[in-house]
């Protein structure tokens, strides 16, 4: 890594459980700014968690370095580690009530009583529960125990906060609601922080990086809108949000840039303008949103034939068949051209760009 070292400094940090097979993590290096939201994104087992935990002291990697604030933590014991973390489970204390829950880790600190008492109201304040300081953990709902879990991290006042999974417990409503409650406390606190997920959703919306993973390696690190639009990698592409990766695509320069794409045995699409490295037989990614279902063909429009279509209230989403290639559009609904299953139709692209994804 080169440039300004960050205030969360991880280098080649490897984890392997047993020699000859693949590590769990595998030369993981990445930076994070003091203040930033890093989200560790990947499906199941891909050594997120893993790296966390290493991150937390939780597990001693085998290779590598943890750096916070320019100190190597990297065998540093748990308790020696300024670190608020909340997991999956919450891991609250059912018999406790809930300042006590939040007391909990001051008093393994040894602060004094009075400064406890003081600490734990206002993370309890911040996290919109001062009113159920008294209330048993049983008591709560599953958006409330969150709230404990938050508070009890950040009563300590850490100087990393790393989440693994908290929202994979809740409702989808709540738990888009407890995103913005997490995210607000954050930069409320500007605390850099670490947080573990599966969905892109929570990543995209919520992050100022993120850490695409698959099998312990790391994909790609940027930011959210790097990520999206200018993937660096085809898993990256197809795992974070829906794409069209079409292949062996040939470019058509216009003016020393690309103005056509030819797609196989479907014709050639114009394309406003383009990133990546393109060339004759890349991988051209087009997200759905980015291309358009028209009734009649506008100057650079393929033809295709309607595959499907599915209203999802506020969009459509078509699969459109167009020569060997078969594409998924998405447009508003209110702008969507009502065309039957079966139906030749035309397609162009929209005013975003084509991503060409190097081998």
């Amino acid at each position: 890594m080169t440039g300004t070292p960050g205030y969360l400094e991880i280098s080649s940090l490897t984890k392997r459980y047993k020699e000859g097979i693949a590590p769990a993590v595998g030369d993981v290096s990445l930076s994070v700014a003091e203040g930033e939201f890093l989200a560790l994104l990947g499906p199941s087992g891909c050594g997120k968690t893993t790296t966390l935990r290493m991150i937390a002291g939780l597990i001693d990697p085998t290779s590598g370095t943890v750096r916070v604030a320019g100190k190597d933590i990297t065998h540093a014991p748990v308790h020696k580690r300024s670190v608020g973390m909340v997991f999956q489970s919450y891991a609250l204390f059912p018999h406790l009530d809930v300042k006590s829950n939040v007391a909990y880790g001051l008093q393994m600190r040894r602060v004094p009583k009075t400064e406890i008492a003081t600490r734990v109201n206002e993370a309890l304040k911040l996290v919109r529960l001062d009113h159920l300081a008294d209330r048993r953990i049983t008591a709560l709902s599953g958006g409330q125990q969150q709230r404990v879990a938050l508070a009890r991290a950040i009563v300590i006042n850490p100087q990393l906060f790393l989440m693994d999974e908290p929202l994979s417990n809740l409702d989808a409503k709540l738990r888009d609601a407890m995103r913005n409650e997490i995210r607000g406390i954050q930069q409320r606190m500007g605390i850099t922080s670490v947080f573990v997920t599966h969905d892109q959703g929570e990543a995209l919306t919520m992050a100022d990086k993120i850490a695409v993973m698959s099998e312990g390696k790391l994909e790609q690190f940027g930011s959210p809108t790097e990520i999206y639009e200018r993937p660096a990698t085809r898993f990256v592409a197809e795992f974070v949000g829906q794409a069209n990766l079409v292949e062996n695509v040939r470019v058509i320069p216009d003016g020393g840039r690309a103005g056509m794409i030819e797609l196989p045995g479907a014709g050639r699409l114009a394309v406003p303008r383009v990133s990546g490295e393109y060339r004759d037989g890349a991988t051209a990614m087009i997200r759905p949103h980015q291309l358009e279902v028209r009734p009649a063909a506008r100057p650079g429009d393929i033809p295709a034939r309607i595959r499907s279509s599915v209203y999802f209230g506020d969009t459509v989403q078509y699969e459109v068949e167009a020569g060997a290639n078969l594409l998924k559009v998405q447009m508003f609904a209110d702008g969507a051209p009502a065309l039957p299953v079966g139906s030749d139709a035309a397609i162009g692209t929209t005013t975003d760009c084509v991503h060409f994804i190097a081998a």
